[in-house]
């Protein structure tokens, strides 16, 4: 096989998504985020001469050499499968959906119709404003040019009478 592109964990919508233009059919897999095991794990394999590819949908998803850390895709991987004993079993939960689709964009809007449909209704929590957001990224790219050190912001807390402030201890290590 040739590519093997690997999805694992904090997705908004755990989903494969593919157009055909030359059959005019879209195809959606949709699927939970994980299950007891840990998070799914969703992989595209396509052969060497591209005539076909594998989606593979894992309970738990491992990743087999490198996972993506902070700004880092060659970290090894920490991953490990289950530990199957006799009897054990793991429900995956998905939704396949194979429609007609004339363009990329008939694909994109059946997705906006059905991401969520696995999901429930969402309850939207206000917890941080963008500002307050933005200030705090800005605070440490600034930081970040000063020192011309890796940074780690250990701690950061809103003010309460002021949303838009924050306190921040940030510990400053060598590159």
């Amino acid at each position: 096989m040739k590519g093997r592109p690997d999805v694992y964990g904090n997705l908004t919508t755990p989903a494969v998504c593919f157009h055909n233009p030359r059959s005019g059919e879209a195809v959606i897999l949709l699927t939970d985020q994980g299950s007891p095991l840990g998070n799914h794990g969703i992989t595209v394999e396509e052969s060497l001469d591209r005539a076909s590819a594998m989606l593979r949908l894992e309970a738990p998803g491992v990743r087999r050499d490198t996972l993506y850390t902070m700004v880092n895709t060659a970290t090894p991987s920490w991953d490990r499968g289950a530990d199957w004993k006799a009897g054990d079993a793991v429900t995956v939960r998905f939704r396949l959906y194979r429609f007609p689709a004339a363009d990329v964009q008939a694909l994109y809007d059946r997705f906006a119709a059905v991401r969520k449909e696995l999901m429930g209704p969402v309850r939207l929590q206000h917890q941080l404003p963008f500002s307050a957001a933005f200030a705090m990224l800005e605070a440490f790219v600034v930081l970040y040019e000063v020192t011309g050190n890796r940074l780690w912001l250990e701690q950061i807390q809103e003010t309460a009478h002021n949303p838009t402030a924050f306190n921040a201890t940030v510990r400053v290590f060598a590159a």
